[in-house]
């Protein structure tokens, strides 16, 4: 009696619950592309992000906040492939921004990065050659 319990059943969550909402059309996307909804999400917490940069929050001699940047390192890649001008412009001064700082998987993402901004500097430059994305492309890549 004391050893012989019955396997617990998983439950699923309703739908339209905390734990698994109803997916509203045109919000988000199963496929990973993200709708508006994702895009403006990214564009917040980046600029938030760089906000937090360009006011010192992340000291050079604090290695416990520096180990918190790393992992944005392969998120500001997938940022980079955004649809949306802003996020990928936003995600880009994110990365001139972090540059500056020793971060230790920094070498391990260098080229990941320098090859996604070279192939934006590309793509940009055969449309609009003074654009703001393609100014800081060029800072990155001098970075």
């Amino acid at each position: 009696a004391g050893g012989d319990a019955a396997p617990r059943r998983s439950r699923a969550a309703p739908v339209d619950s905390v734990l698994r909402p109803e997916v509203e059309e045109g919000v988000t996307s199963g496929s990973g592309g993200g709708g508006p909804l994702a895009h403006e999400l990214l564009g917040f917490s980046l600029s938030l992000l760089l906000s937090a940069l360009r006011r010192g929050r992340f000291e050079s001699r604090e290695p416990e906040a520096l180990a918190l940047l790393e992992p944005f390192l392969p998120l500001l890649v997938r940022a980079m492939r955004s649809d949306d001008d802003a996020v990928v412009s936003t995600a880009l001064r994110v990365l001139s921004s972090m540059l500056g700082l020793p971060l230790r998987a920094l070498p391990a993402h260098a080229m990941v990065l320098l090859d996604r901004t070279m192939g934006l500097l590309r793509k940009s430059a055969n449309f609009t050659p003074l654009s703001d994305l393609v100014g800081v492309c060029l800072k990155v890549v001098t970075a």
